[in-house]
């Protein structure tokens, strides 16, 4: 005869590969020469990522000069940016806020959020105390109140079962930045529970039987 005892312990051993399978965090590194192809494109697939600009074509700026403000302060070290560039923007280099630009980027799949890092998002730029302000999903607002090199800022930004991301800037004359990382743990498919649908059909069978 299968026992309960069994049935739960099956049903918890798959959930638990699901769990391990699902819970791998996934760095999409934007300052890595692995996403260079978005240079000069207005839309770009890769790693299960779409990326859309508005307001001009996106930029990987590979320059000597933006690799050393990505990572050319110790105070960068721990960060682990591979700074082959300093991440993604548009036209200049950058999200630029007063002409409006913006990137979107879509997950293939839905995903939980645990981090946002920006570049190039300094205090002071618009005088007397004011920062730059990044936008995410029109309504999260961020500014970087400590000089780090590189202008350099983790959002701590989160959120759960996201499919896109829009990326913009506060409407002035100073406010742009470049996007250098997004952390995030895909959220659990629907294998998991269609395994457990059909083990449960077989119990079913099992005990009719």
């Amino acid at each position: 005869m299968f026992k309960i005892s069994n049935q739960l312990g099956a049903i918890a051993l798959l959930l638990s590969i699901s769990g391990t399978a699902s819970a791998g965090i996934v760095n999409f590194d934007f300052t890595s020469d692995y996403w260079s192809g978005v240079q000069g494109q207005s839309e770009f697939s890769r790693g299960g990522l779409t990326l859309k600009s508005n307001g001009g074509t996106m930029t990987f700026n590979s320059s000597s000069s933006e690799q050393s403000g990505c990572g050319g302060s110790s105070s960068l070290t721990a960060i682990n940016l591979t700074c082959d560039g300093d991440g993604i923007g548009i036209l200049t280099d950058e999200i630029t806020g007063y002409q409006n630009q913006s990137i979107t980027i879509s997950f293939a799949d839905p995903v939980d959020v645990l981090e946002v890092e920006l570049l190039d998002l300094y205090p002071n730029e618009g005088g007397a105390g004011i920062h730059e302000i990044a936008i995410i999903n029109t309504s999260d607002l961020f500014s970087n109140p400590v000089n780090i090199w590189g202008g350099y800022i983790a959002t701590g930004y989160q959120s759960n079962g996201v499919t896109t991301l829009e990326f913009t800037a506060a409407n002035d004359a100073w406010s742009d930045y470049a996007i250098a990382r997004i952390t995030a743990v895909p959220e659990p498919g629907s294998l998991a529970l269609l395994s457990i649908g059909l083990f449960g059909l077989g119990v079913a069978r099992k005990r009719s039987a």
